[in-house]
């Protein structure tokens, strides 16, 4: 056994595994979620928060500042930017009465109704651990947000309205629930129960799962590429390439119809929300996706041309391809003109190349599919340029012929009120 042919059945095996081991790693997210262990996090995130305000009310200087905020504007904003960077509220009250509030997300109707020291509330189906202490006179109460019920997927809502349980995995439970972990303060204090949320089927991903099945998918196009080059290099290459366009139709089908692998898929990259053309193009990673399989398979097509492209003798023939060559460009052509200015103009992406400051991920993977849209036409005109030599009809009747197609193609676009350069372009190529 030749060595290239060793590697070849090791990258088989490393994809097999690579999958395998994904799809291993995805049914243990679904099945074997530790709850004692999701528990303890809540616990510690909770613990963290109730250090911090016992740790400010152990200083005498902090109890005087609290008494005075509702006179003292500076020290209010300072105050309140403190706590609400921990996501926690309070208020104060002097003779039971209010006098001051950091935000209106929580209020207490009646403060006696709270025990000193902590408590555990619900409000309209929001729960809050409550710290509260007295001073004479005056009483001071800090809101934690346990847990608000509601999950919102944006990555850009606003962190300082985060519960401590701010995961869908979990939620609180009641009474006459089982299965249930314990939630306790720093004192050791019984507050809550959690238990796992019965409404959610899937977990989340994992990114050692994502990574996974990324290395998986790539492995199988190097062995897939690998294989299909020994088709070409034998005799076949035409067939070779026509595979490679079949292998990815299938693939990219399948991912489109089922989204699957649903690791990835699951990724905000995906989110029609950023970006739609249409059913081919329903989010930025599928354009990315689809500019990327057109790439690779251009890209092998120019390394067997040598070995696909034969002269053309027949005068017939040779004006066929040339016409369908033209006709596969300029629909090419008209794809990604539609597809790019879809793109920058129907999309939340700043393009704005003048400012790199401005420029964000999603921007620069934008501009790295424009890159790819233009080496795709690069290396195709290549292919062209090679096919074009092959057909054995003199250079002027060629370029009688192109002028001609032109000439037909923009007028066609001038009758169908859809006119666009890109003839000129491809002419003055």
């Amino acid at each position: 056994m030749n060595p290239n042919t060793k590697i070849r059945w090791l990258l088989l095996l490393v994809t097999i595994c690579l999958f395998a081991t994904a799809l291993t790693a995805g049914w243990s997210s679904n099945n074997l979620v530790n709850l004692i262990s999701l528990a303890e996090d809540t616990k510690q995130s909770l613990n963290t928060k109730e250090t911090f305000i016992y740790d400010y009310l152990a200083e005498p200087e902090n109890i005087k500042n609290l008494k005075i905020l509702e006179n003292n504007s500076d020290k209010a904003l300072k105050t309140i930017e403190s706590f609400t960077s921990k996501n926690i509220s309070f208020q104060t009250y002097k003779q039971n009465q209010l006098v001051f509030w950091s935000d209106a997300f929580v209020s207490i109707n009646n403060l006696e109704d709270l025990k000193e020291g902590s408590t555990f509330i619900n409000q309209n189906n929001q729960y809050f651990e409550v710290i509260k202490r007295t001073f004479g006179n005056f009483t001071t109460a800090f809101f934690i947000p346990v847990y608000k019920g509601i999950f919102n997927n944006n990555k850009t809502t606003d962190k300082n309205n985060e519960a401590v349980i701010n995961t869908p995995l979990l939620k609180i439970a009641s009474l006459f629930d089982t299965n249930v972990a314990d939630v306790t303060n720093i004192e050791g204090k019984f507050l809550f129960s959690v238990m796992i949320n019965p409404e959610i089927n899937q977990m989340p991903h994992s990114n050692l799962e994502i990574l996974l099945w990324f290395s998986g998918l790539i492995t199988l196009l190097i062995l897939i590429n690998s294989y299909l080059r020994v088709i070409a290099l034998i005799g076949h290459p035409i067939l070779a390439v026509f595979l490679l366009i079949c292998f990815f139709i299938v693939l990219r089908g399948f991912n489109l119809n089922f989204s699957f692998p649903e690791a990835i898929y699951n990724l905000k990259l995906f989110d029609s929300e950023i970006y739609y053309f249409n059913e081919l193009f329903p989010s930025l990673a599928d354009v990315f996706l689809n500019v990327f399989s057109a790439l690779w398979i251009v890209v092998f097509f120019n390394s067997v041309k040598e070995k696909a492209l034969k002269p053309i003798k027949k005068e017939w023939l040779g004006y066929l391809v040339l016409a369908l060559s033209f006709i596969a460009f300029t629909l090419l052509s008209n794809i990604f003109s539609d597809l790019f200015k879809s793109l920058v103009y129907n999309s939340n992406i700043n393009f704005n190349v003048s400012n790199l400051f401005n420029l964000n991920w999603l921007s620069i993977l934008g501009i790295v599919i424009l890159l790819m849209g233009f080496l795709i036409y690069y290396i195709l005109l290549r292919i062209l340029f090679s096919l074009s030599k092959q057909v054995l009809i003199s250079i002027n009747h060629k370029f009688i012929a192109l002028l001609i197609a032109f000439t037909l193609y923009a007028l066609f676009l001038i009758a169908t009120s859809t006119f666009t350069i890109y003839p000129f372009i491809i002419l003055a190529i």
